[in-house]
């Protein structure tokens, strides 16, 4: 049985920047005194066009403040993305436990108890994925950020074959670009990990000691199935070794169920 690492990952908005002038305020000297009866003339500043000449006999206009500026109305903020569960505070959104669902389900059509059950297994996978993740980031093989990037460059080029943009894939499974990257670096990191571990001597090993779980009489025929049970016995392995002081919440009965929504096939890494 094959598994597969779900990539997810920050929904990124736009920051809005307002910009503000400010204007100093220049001094001039005080304009000169003239003969009783003469208007003053009107100082000129270097640069600056001429005031309008007033009329005799009209009263002098009154400066007219300046236009202040109109503030713009406030952008109002996303709303979080609701989330279903947390496992050492990292979450897991509703959408991406929405987008496991559908992938899990496979098309089919469920009957509501079916449908609640598969609920249940695929929140458990994200919560062991989220495990698995934490383990082999902090104790597994390094990931390089150039290797994250050119993951990342390959599934936009996918999603850019079906006319989705990644923005678009982002929201439909829950991520954001942070989640994103860091989903794809655990799904990289534990690649390497299960490639570390299944050494040759290890598989037969296995093989040896599990010889009845096999339907294959030799190593050599079994293969295999040889690395597709021992994988999952590292994942079932590591589980063991960080849930016991993991700390997992969950929001309720595994998160409501949305209407299934339609959406592009999901690329991801095979294990």
């Amino acid at each position: 049985m094959n598994r597969k690492w779900i990539v997810q990952g920050v929904l990124t908005g736009s920051l809005l920047f307002a910009a503000s002038s400010l204007s100093a305020q220049q001094q001039f000297p005080p304009p000169q005194q003239e003969p009783p009866g003469q208007p003053a003339p009107q100082q000129e500043s270097p640069g600056q066009p001429a005031p309008p000449r007033q009329p005799p006999g009209q009263p002098p206009r009154q400066p007219q403040p300046p236009a202040q500026p109109q503030p713009r109305p406030r952008q109002p903020a996303a709303p979080p993305q609701d989330v279903v569960a947390t496992v050492n505070d990292e979450p897991i959104t509703r959408a991406e436990l929405d987008a496991k669902v559908q992938e899990q389900a496979g098309g089919r059509q469920l009957d509501p108890q079916a449908a609640e059950q598969l609920r249940k297994q695929a929140l458990n996978l994200l919560i062991e994925s989220r495990l698995i993740e934490e383990f082999v980031l902090e104790e597994g093989p390094d990931v390089e950020p150039e290797e994250v990037q050119s993951t990342i460059s390959g599934v936009e080029q996918q999603l850019a074959q079906q006319n989705v943009d990644l923005q678009q894939f982002l929201a439909m499974q829950g991520y954001t670009q942070q989640s994103f990257a860091k989903r794809i670096e655990g799904s990289l990191a534990w690649q390497k990990y299960q490639q570390q571990q299944m050494t040759p001597d290890a598989l037969e090993a296995f093989f040896e000691q599990n010889a009845d779980q096999f339907r294959a009489d030799s190593f050599q025929e079994a293969q295999q199935e040889v690395v597709q049970a021992y994988a999952m016995s590292l994942w079932r392995d590591v589980v063991r070794r960080m849930q016991p002081e993991a700390e997992i919440e969950i929001a309720g009965p595994a998160g409501a169920a949305r209407p299934p929504q339609p959406g592009p096939p999901v690329p991801v890494p095979q294990q």
